[in-house]
């Protein structure tokens, strides 16, 4: 059976575009947290009520990445794109002016539909370079290093609300500039056979994105409540401990990301899945489940190490599914979902069960999404991708 082929424009400009849209999309839910903790500690925001923003944000990403699927796949990722950062720019230059928690709160999840917006756009685009894979890897080695970054960087110039929604606002503009070399839709070229069953492609598709939903889960459902956990294991000494490794996690989530492509070519896709499944796997096990200071040390570089490997080659694997990037956003908007979901998962687990409940819940649902991930992947051969011809631009 001879697949289709695809006429993708390559360049720099494409792909430039794609990493900038794409890491902007992301911003928000990196840095919304330093808003959140403003709003609690500045402003007395029961907080409660904060991770009921931070939520609703975040499941409002994840219904506008799906609401508007349709649309990117017919080629309209500029537009979008576009609408995104202005909705972005507009939140933060109001919260900048009327500081208060009722506008704040009000603009976070306005910011989640605009971060939604360039989301889809952003990853839907992905699949029409002529090496979506290889795209994918370059865009979250980008997305891993400002991650890294503003991490680092806000201590540094400040946290209030005003500097925090800067930071946001500012890179919006770029994205305005940049947004209009958006890779729209591929032109299908002649084919000499008939084309992979999109039906068979989508519920493909779907089984990937729950599977990483449910990933999502354990990894955000464990590391947000890793803090109460290094408390309950080692004191007070806990917090302190947890913030310095969560910083650690994120530079080794750096280097995972930049070893991913090498990985990659060594073990294949389903060898580096595996790989990058187990060791999240065991970290996220060893935080939980050991009482020692090395032990759950090690358990946290290893899972920030294995996130950074993970999220390349799934979103890679994404990509490639379909030309019409209708696979990729799917499992974006599923993976934003489980992050929406995770700490309250996690949180009603522990309460109900204590520490060994969390750990063997989290523990099922990491198998399982592993068990779904590797089995759609193991059965998407190469040769079964769209393969596409680059037209320079």
């Amino acid at each position: 059976m001879t697949t289709p082929k695809f006429r993708p424009a390559a360049g720099t400009k494409p792909l430039s575009s794609i990493i900038i849209v794409w890491v902007y999309a992301f911003l928000p839910a990196n840095l919304i947290p330093g808003v959140i903790g403003r709003l609690v500690n500045d402003f007395g925001m029961d907080v409660t009520l904060a991770g009921l923003l931070a939520t609703g944000m975040t499941l409002l990403n994840s219904a506008t990445v799906l609401a508007v699927r349709p649309f990117v796949r017919r080629g309209f990722r500029v537009p979008l794109a576009m609408l995104g950062a202005i909705l972005l720019i507009v939140v933060c230059g109001i919260g900048i002016a009327f500081p208060t928690p009722a506008v704040i709160g009000a603009l976070l999840l306005v910011a989640g539909v605009g971060s939604g917006l360039a989301l889809a756009a952003a990853s839907a685009s992905i699949s029409a370079t002529p090496q979506p894979e290889r795209s994918t890897n370059i865009a979250m080695i980008f997305n891993r290093l400002i991650v890294a970054v503003a991490y680092f960087l806000v201590p540094i110039i400040g946290t209030s609300i005003e500097t925090i929604l800067l930071l946001i606002g500012l890179p919006g503009v770029v994205v305005l500039l940049t947004a209009r070399w958006l890779p729209s839709a591929p032109r299908v070229a002649d084919t000499d056979g008939q084309p992979v069953s999109a039906a068979r492609a989508g519920r493909q598709a779907w089984l990937l994105a729950a599977g990483m939903g449910i990933l999502a889960v354990t990894d955000d459902g464990v590391i947000g409540i890793s803090e109460v956990i290094g408390i309950g294991f080692f004191g007070e000494s806990g917090s302190a401990l947890v913030l310095n490794l969560y910083a650690i996690a994120i530079l080794a989530g750096l280097v995972g990301a930049l070893v991913a492509p090498a990985v990659s070519r060594w073990l294949g896709r389903v060898g580096a899945l595996t790989l990058a499944l187990a060791l999240s796997l065991l970290g996220k096990i060893l935080i939980l489940v050991l009482p020692n200071v090395a032990a759950f040390s090690g358990g946290y570089i290893v899972w920030g190490f294995a996130f950074g490997l993970c999220l390349p080659v799934i979103f890679g694997i994404a990509a490639a599914m379909r030309a019409d990037g209708s696979a990729s956003v799917a499992v974006n908007a599923v993976y934003v979902l489980g992050v929406a979901l995770g700490p309250t998962v996690a949180a009603q687990v522990f309460d109900l069960g204590g520490t060994p409940a969390l750990a063997a819940v989290m523990g099922v649902l990491g198998v399982l999404a592993s068990a779904l991930m590797i089995a759609v992947t193991a059965r998407i051969p190469r040769a079964a991708m769209p393969q596409r011809e680059p037209v320079a631009v």
